[in-house]
């Protein structure tokens, strides 16, 4: 055979295999957890973290939760599974938040789980809302798509929305892609997990500001050497520049630099929380 025969071969083959993995991606399932912990003293507020991509609630956020417990007690949400599904994780969290006693909630929505706050948000009752402070702060997050977001994640992001793979991807290549991602976080996350997660934000419009009225307080948390998402993010979720507080570090690089994040948070906190 001719090079270019074993070429046409071989890129039949990746035809065959990615429309034969894809039909079985319906077979993967996420699932959701949350980690409650206890507040220091303040049992009034609940701090609910929502993490960002690839991300493990418990694990990206080790380093900030005792900041956190001093304000109040804490969810760390857990998606977990093949498959990010942005609508169970909202269900799962709104239904404990409707049958819960705080007096004050507290959203902190890590780059796109600010948006997975948003879609918890309208799930909660008008008459839960209307006993209940729930503020938010997002961080780092995009707004309107990927039209904040920087290349090459831009450029990924195309061709997730272009493939739809399956089990075979993640068994092969996909969880030591996103091995190289996480870093040292102890889950490695599907192939197929990273794809739903880079296709949900792709799908977000701009913050409805609709829905956001419907939070008391809302303060952005904006990294000024964020190589991810552009300046520009912060304007789609405050209305002023009081509301925006700045970072000097990189993409909600928590573990790099945790002292310089938790005093981020203590003074985005102090901001909305009643002590």
């Amino acid at each position: 055979m001719h090079w270019w025969q074993w070429a046409a071969y071989a890129v039949l083959m990746v035809i065959v295999v990615t429309l034969f993995d894809g039909c079985f991606r319906v077979l993967l399932q996420g699932d959701v957890t949350v980690t409650k912990l206890e507040g220091k003293r303040n049992h009034d507020t609940l701090i609910v973290y929502l993490p960002g991509l690839v991300a493990d609630g418990e694990w990206s956020a080790r380093q900030q939760t005792e900041t956190w417990r001093d304000f109040g007690d804490v969810w760390l949400v857990n998606p977990t599974g093949d498959r990010f599904e942005h609508e169970q994780l909202a269900d799962t969290v709104a239904k404990m938040l409707q049958t819960d006693d705080h007096k004050q909630v507290v959203f902190i929505g890590s780059s796109l789980g600010a948006d997975s706050a948003l879609d918890v948000m309208s799930r909660i009752s008008k008459r839960k809302r209307a006993n209940v402070e729930y503020d938010l702060i997002p961080v780092c997050t995009p707004s309107g798509g990927v039209s904040s977001i920087k290349q090459p994640l831009k450029a990924v992001s195309v061709l997730a929305a272009a493939f739809r793979l399956g089990p075979l991807t993640n068994v092969t290549w996909g969880k030591y892609f996103t091995r190289s991602i996480t870093g040292e976080q102890p889950r490695t996350f599907a192939m197929t997990y990273y794809i739903d997660q880079v296709n949900y934000v792709r799908s977000r419009e701009n913050p409805p500001g609709s829905l956001l009225n419907e939070f008391d307080k809302i303060v952005y948390v904006q990294a000024l050497n964020d190589e991810l998402v552009s300046p520009s993010a912060a304007r789609a979720w405050v209305a002023s520049d009081l509301d925006v507080v700045q970072v000097n570090s990189k993409h909600v690089a928590y573990d790099a630099d945790p002292e310089v994040w938790n005093s981020a948070f203590t003074r985005a906190l102090n901001r909305v929380i009643k002590r």
